[in-house]
Protein backbone atom coordinates (compact mmCIF):
# COMPACT_ATOMS: atom_id res chain seq x y z
CA UNK A 1 0.00 0.00 0.00
CA UNK A 2 2.96 2.57 0.45
CA UNK A 3 4.51 1.79 -2.82
CA UNK A 4 0.99 2.35 -4.34
CA UNK A 5 0.28 5.86 -3.19
CA UNK A 6 3.07 6.98 -4.66
CA UNK A 7 1.97 5.64 -7.82
CA UNK A 8 -1.10 6.44 -10.30
CA UNK A 9 -4.03 5.58 -7.93
CA UNK A 10 -2.21 7.23 -5.04
CA UNK A 11 -5.23 9.44 -4.45
CA UNK A 12 -7.64 6.54 -3.90
CA UNK A 13 -5.13 4.45 -1.64
CA UNK A 14 -4.45 7.40 0.20
CA UNK A 15 -8.41 7.75 0.90
CA UNK A 16 -8.28 3.82 2.33
CA UNK A 17 -7.90 3.13 6.43
CA UNK A 18 -4.68 0.86 6.29
CA UNK A 19 -4.64 -2.49 8.26
CA UNK A 20 -1.56 -4.57 8.43
CA UNK A 21 -1.83 -8.33 7.98
CA UNK A 22 1.65 -9.73 8.27
CA UNK A 23 2.66 -12.82 10.20
CA UNK A 24 0.56 -14.57 12.89
CA UNK A 25 1.80 -16.78 15.35
CA UNK A 26 2.56 -20.48 14.96
CA UNK A 27 -0.52 -21.85 16.50
CA UNK A 28 -2.84 -19.25 14.50
CA UNK A 29 -1.02 -20.38 11.15
CA UNK A 30 -1.86 -24.32 12.08
CA UNK A 31 -5.31 -23.58 12.49
CA UNK A 32 -5.72 -21.74 9.23
CA UNK A 33 -4.27 -25.10 7.54
CA UNK A 34 -5.93 -27.39 9.09
CA UNK A 35 -9.20 -25.73 10.27
CA UNK A 36 -10.62 -25.24 6.53
CA UNK A 37 -10.35 -28.87 5.42
CA UNK A 38 -11.18 -30.31 8.49
CA UNK A 39 -13.03 -33.67 8.33
CA UNK A 40 -12.19 -33.20 4.42
CA UNK A 41 -8.37 -33.48 4.42
CA UNK A 42 -5.77 -34.39 6.99
CA UNK A 43 -2.72 -32.68 7.35
CA UNK A 44 -0.06 -34.06 9.19
CA UNK A 45 1.96 -32.40 11.86
CA UNK A 46 5.56 -32.20 10.01
CA UNK A 47 3.31 -31.27 6.49
CA UNK A 48 1.66 -28.22 8.92
CA UNK A 49 5.02 -27.09 10.23
CA UNK A 50 6.54 -27.20 6.67
CA UNK A 51 3.85 -25.31 5.23
CA UNK A 52 3.62 -22.64 7.72
CA UNK A 53 7.48 -22.36 7.77
CA UNK A 54 7.77 -22.07 4.24
CA UNK A 55 5.72 -18.99 4.41
CA UNK A 56 6.74 -17.19 7.00
CA UNK A 57 3.27 -17.95 8.92
CA UNK A 58 1.99 -15.20 6.22
CA UNK A 59 -1.81 -16.12 5.92
CA UNK A 60 -2.31 -14.82 2.20
CA UNK A 61 0.72 -17.29 1.15
CA UNK A 62 -0.49 -19.99 3.48
CA UNK A 63 -4.26 -20.16 1.84
CA UNK A 64 -2.38 -19.76 -1.97
CA UNK A 65 -0.36 -22.78 -1.17
CA UNK A 66 -2.69 -24.68 0.89
CA UNK A 67 -5.06 -24.25 -1.95
CA UNK A 68 -2.98 -25.70 -4.56
CA UNK A 69 -2.50 -28.65 -2.15
CA UNK A 70 -5.96 -29.04 -1.47
CA UNK A 71 -6.63 -28.80 -5.17
CA UNK A 72 -3.32 -31.84 -5.91
CA UNK A 73 -4.91 -33.85 -3.11
CA UNK A 74 -8.15 -33.81 -4.96
CA UNK A 75 -7.06 -34.60 -8.69
CA UNK A 76 -4.62 -37.58 -6.74
CA UNK A 77 -8.02 -38.81 -4.75
CA UNK A 78 -5.70 -38.31 -1.78
CA UNK A 79 -7.45 -38.10 1.97
CA UNK A 80 -3.40 -37.15 3.51
CA UNK A 81 -1.22 -34.08 2.12
CA UNK A 82 1.55 -35.59 2.28
CA UNK A 83 5.55 -33.77 1.99
CA UNK A 84 5.59 -35.00 -1.58
CA UNK A 85 2.41 -33.00 -2.56
CA UNK A 86 3.30 -30.23 -0.71
CA UNK A 87 6.54 -29.78 -2.39
CA UNK A 88 4.93 -30.34 -5.67
CA UNK A 89 2.55 -28.30 -4.76
CA UNK A 90 5.13 -25.36 -3.75
CA UNK A 91 6.67 -25.65 -6.90
CA UNK A 92 3.67 -25.24 -8.95
CA UNK A 93 2.56 -22.54 -6.86
CA UNK A 94 5.68 -20.23 -7.35
CA UNK A 95 6.19 -21.18 -10.98
CA UNK A 96 2.68 -18.44 -11.35
CA UNK A 97 3.68 -16.47 -8.56
CA UNK A 98 2.50 -12.72 -9.53
CA UNK A 99 2.82 -11.83 -5.52
CA UNK A 100 6.47 -11.82 -6.04
CA UNK A 101 6.44 -10.41 -9.19
CA UNK A 102 5.10 -7.73 -7.93
CA UNK A 103 7.40 -7.11 -4.76
CA UNK A 104 10.23 -7.86 -6.88
CA UNK A 105 9.13 -4.55 -8.90
CA UNK A 106 8.30 -2.76 -5.85
CA UNK A 107 12.14 -3.24 -4.78
CA UNK A 108 12.86 -0.35 -6.54
CA UNK A 109 16.29 -0.69 -8.33
CA UNK A 110 17.96 -3.47 -9.88
CA UNK A 111 20.51 -2.98 -7.34
CA UNK A 112 17.80 -3.88 -4.88
CA UNK A 113 17.04 -6.59 -6.59
CA UNK A 114 20.26 -8.24 -6.67
CA UNK A 115 20.70 -8.11 -3.18
CA UNK A 116 18.12 -10.02 -2.86
CA UNK A 117 19.93 -12.47 -5.35
CA UNK A 118 22.98 -12.01 -3.63
CA UNK A 119 21.39 -13.14 -0.43
CA UNK A 120 19.25 -15.67 -1.68
CA UNK A 121 23.13 -17.05 -3.29
CA UNK A 122 25.04 -16.61 -0.05
CA UNK A 123 22.94 -18.04 2.27
CA UNK A 124 22.19 -21.83 -0.21
CA UNK A 125 26.16 -22.39 0.02
CA UNK A 126 27.35 -25.22 1.96
CA UNK A 127 28.49 -24.84 5.37
CA UNK A 128 27.68 -20.79 4.58
CA UNK A 129 28.66 -18.50 7.00
CA UNK A 130 26.45 -15.95 8.36
CA UNK A 131 25.10 -13.34 5.90
CA UNK A 132 26.13 -9.87 7.40
CA UNK A 133 26.18 -6.42 5.56
CA UNK A 134 30.26 -6.42 5.20
CA UNK A 135 29.56 -9.99 3.30
CA UNK A 136 26.84 -8.15 1.07
CA UNK A 137 28.62 -5.22 0.61
CA UNK A 138 32.09 -6.98 -0.50
CA UNK A 139 29.93 -9.77 -3.06
CA UNK A 140 28.47 -6.52 -4.29
CA UNK A 141 32.28 -4.85 -4.94
CA UNK A 142 33.33 -8.02 -6.43
CA UNK A 143 30.44 -7.68 -8.96
CA UNK A 144 31.03 -4.37 -10.28
CA UNK A 145 27.80 -3.05 -8.67
CA UNK A 146 28.92 0.23 -7.52
CA UNK A 147 28.01 2.18 -4.20
CA UNK A 148 28.36 5.77 -4.13
CA UNK A 149 29.57 7.68 -1.26
CA UNK A 150 26.16 9.05 -0.15
CA UNK A 151 24.44 5.49 -0.71
CA UNK A 152 24.40 3.15 2.12
CA UNK A 153 23.18 -1.23 0.97
CA UNK A 154 21.85 -0.69 4.89
CA UNK A 155 19.07 1.69 3.34
CA UNK A 156 18.14 -0.44 0.28
CA UNK A 157 18.11 -3.74 3.11
CA UNK A 158 15.90 -1.69 5.42
CA UNK A 159 13.16 -1.09 2.58
CA UNK A 160 13.40 -4.90 1.73
CA UNK A 161 12.33 -5.56 5.43
CA UNK A 162 9.83 -3.30 5.17
CA UNK A 163 8.48 -5.26 1.98
CA UNK A 164 9.37 -8.44 4.25
CA UNK A 165 11.30 -9.80 1.52
CA UNK A 166 14.09 -10.01 4.02
CA UNK A 167 14.43 -10.45 7.40
CA UNK A 168 17.27 -9.55 9.78
CA UNK A 169 18.52 -11.44 12.92
CA UNK A 170 18.60 -10.17 16.05
CA UNK A 171 22.89 -10.43 15.74
CA UNK A 172 22.93 -8.71 12.56
CA UNK A 173 22.03 -11.67 10.43
CA UNK A 174 20.04 -11.43 7.07
CA UNK A 175 18.40 -13.75 5.26
CA UNK A 176 15.15 -14.18 2.69
CA UNK A 177 12.15 -13.48 4.80
CA UNK A 178 9.99 -15.95 3.05
CA UNK A 179 11.23 -19.91 1.88
CA UNK A 180 8.89 -19.82 -0.61
CA UNK A 181 11.05 -16.45 -2.38
CA UNK A 182 13.89 -18.49 -1.96
CA UNK A 183 12.34 -21.35 -4.17
CA UNK A 184 10.35 -18.36 -6.61
CA UNK A 185 14.11 -16.86 -7.37
CA UNK A 186 15.43 -20.12 -7.86
CA UNK A 187 13.32 -21.06 -10.75
CA UNK A 188 12.46 -17.61 -12.02
CA UNK A 189 15.77 -15.61 -11.83
CA UNK A 190 19.19 -15.51 -13.08
CA UNK A 191 21.90 -14.20 -10.92
CA UNK A 192 24.23 -13.31 -13.83
CA UNK A 193 21.21 -11.59 -15.84
CA UNK A 194 20.31 -9.72 -12.41
CA UNK A 195 23.83 -8.68 -12.09
CA UNK A 196 24.33 -7.33 -15.03
CA UNK A 197 21.71 -5.54 -15.00
CA UNK A 198 22.91 -4.07 -11.87
CA UNK A 199 26.12 -3.04 -12.95
CA UNK A 200 24.17 -1.20 -15.37
CA UNK A 201 22.47 0.71 -13.34
CA UNK A 202 25.56 1.60 -11.58
CA UNK A 203 27.34 2.96 -14.55
CA UNK A 204 30.03 -0.01 -14.50
CA UNK A 205 28.48 -2.60 -16.33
Amino acid sequence: MTQMRSDYWSVLFGLGHRISVSSIDKDEAARLVTEPVKGRLIFPPQVVDRITEICAYQPFLIQRLCGQVFDLCASEASSVATVDILETAASILVDGMEHFEAFWGFAGSERARFILCVIHRLTRAVEAPPVTLPRIEDELARSGVAIRRDELVGDELKKLIELELVAMERDGYYRLAVTLLSIWISRNKDYEDQRERAARESGLG
